[in-house]
């Protein structure tokens, strides 16, 4: 199995996703790209593209320090097992240290940082494919539709599921630096 491992410094990492952002509103201020710009367009297209753009997403948006407060808090909300406590009663995924135990919730009403990670990207993809489809309600010849905004979603959230799936079996390893 081929592993890749990918190094970028941060700023990158945002400056693809801004740049991204920016052509894809390049696309939609047109009358008909089909022909000014001589691509293709309908469902598949704006799924592509979405999908890219929640790949882009969820690398961003993944450097979160978690939510404050619920540090080694338990699902009650009482304190847990110190971090590097090392003791036998307390093992690092044990369901009392919330923080490693797989549920999605990190505390006393918290997410995971991979939840959270997964939210963020997906509520980033559908907030900017909803401005994208009121842009395109001012633009002529183009309309606002809610299955193209669907399409758009669906897409957003492909690019999210593809990454936590290569990231999760290791098949890709992404490392952002400041």
């Amino acid at each position: 199995m081929v592993r890749l491992r990918y190094r970028f410094p941060l700023w990158s990492a945002r400056l693809a996703l801004v740049v991204y952002c920016l052509i894809i509103f390049a696309i939609s201020s047109r009358s008909r790209p089909q022909e000014e710009l001589n691509l293709p367009t309908g469902p598949v297209m704006h799924f592509i593209e979405y999908a890219g753009l929640g790949l882009l997403a969820w690398l961003n948006l993944g450097r979160g320090r978690g939510i404050p407060g619920t540090r080694n808090r338990t699902l009650a909300g009482s304190v847990s097992c110190p971090r590097n406590s090392g003791s036998v009663s307390c093992p690092r995924n044990s369901p009392r240290n919330s923080r490693n135990s797989g549920s999605g919730v990190a505390g006393a009403g918290g997410w995971s940082s991979r939840s959270r990670r997964r939210w963020l990207a997906l509520a980033f993809g559908a907030f900017y494919g909803m401005t994208d489809e009121v842009h395109q309600a001012f633009v002529p010849l183009r309309s606002c539709e809610l299955a193209d905004w669907l399409v758009d979603v669906a897409g957003s959230l492909t690019g999210i599921l593809i990454m936590e799936y290569l990231v999760a079996t290791r098949r890709v390893r992404i490392r952002l630096t400041r």
